[in-house]
């Protein structure tokens, strides 16, 4: 059983990362880790299928995705629907726009408590 999947530093093409994001939400993969940094993300269909991937996967705890570029929006979601993931790796600069995206989601579904509890544990899991 794969349990670990390093990717990282591949130059997988978008469509590439949409396939391997789909088949591993399809068979719902046991996978715990998956190591994707320095891979383009930044395509839309890339960025929506790791949300999709990332909402329907129950055994994930660990994503890097450092130098990725993920769109901030479609991983927030994802982060916001995944409930075994406790660690997200990105860089410096990616993880603002990811928190502000949190923020700006759960606002549109009317979450107004200050600190929202789904953001703190959100922004808990990105690690620098």
């Amino acid at each position: 059983t794969l349990t670990i999947l390093n990717v990282s530093h591949c130059h997988l093409t978008p469509q590439c990362c949409v396939s391997m994001f789909t088949a591993l939400k399809r068979h719902n993969s046991p996978l715990n880790k998956l190591h994707m940094s320095c891979n383009s993300l930044h395509h839309e269909e890339s960025s929506e299928a790791l949300a999709d991937m990332l909402s329907c996967n129950h055994s994930l705890t660990e994503i890097k995705l450092v130098g990725c570029d993920c769109k901030p929006n479609a991983l927030a979601r994802g982060l916001l629907h995944n409930t075994t993931l406790n660690t997200v790796i990105v860089s410096d600069d990616e993880k603002q726009p990811v928190v502000a995206a949190l923020v700006e989601i759960r606002a549109q579904d009317g979450h107004t408590q200050q600190p929202d509890p789904e953001v703190s544990r959100c922004d808990k899991l990105l690690r620098i």
